[in-house]
């Protein structure tokens, strides 16, 4: 393999992360739209999050449906694009997860403000299993 995603890259490679965290803290995860929809790429993250929090990962309704933003259509199509964001907000503040990670930063950046609105935590994956390596 010439490349990667870093989540299998991290499954793979065996690295030492501390034991599963014992938070209540339940956790969801936001599928970039060329993650899920260009490479197919859904298990992976899902797999880390679940090796890191001890469970699996929530899932909100409609899973890896775009935040909103997509690219530059959160540009084009503010209103639209707001629209969306605000169906996924509310989707995953009903899911009961306190936190939400993403390997997308245009993702989290487009979500963090209405989520912080909601009281729930944001988080990019990668910083997640970063803390919980052993080093």
């Amino acid at each position: 393999r010439r490349s990667q995603d870093l989540c299998s890259f991290f499954l793979e490679a065996n690295l030492p992360f501390r034991p599963p965290r014992t938070s209540p803290v339940r956790v969801t995860y936001q599928d970039p739209c060329v993650q899920i929809r260009g490479l197919g790429i859904k298990k992976p993250p899902r797999q880390l999050l679940e090796k890191l929090f001890g469970k699996p990962p929530v899932e909100t309704y409609k899973e890896g449906s775009c935040c909103g933003f997509g690219n530059s259509f959160g540009l084009t199509h503010p209103d639209t694009a707001n629209l969306i964001r605000e169906k996924k907000l509310d989707s995953i503040a009903s899911s009961g997860a306190g936190m939400l990670c993403t390997s997308c930063t245009t993702c989290l950046d487009y979500l963090t403000p209405g989520l912080e609105q909601r009281n729930i935590g944001a988080a990019h994956i990668i910083d997640v299993a970063w803390e919980n390596l052993c080093h």
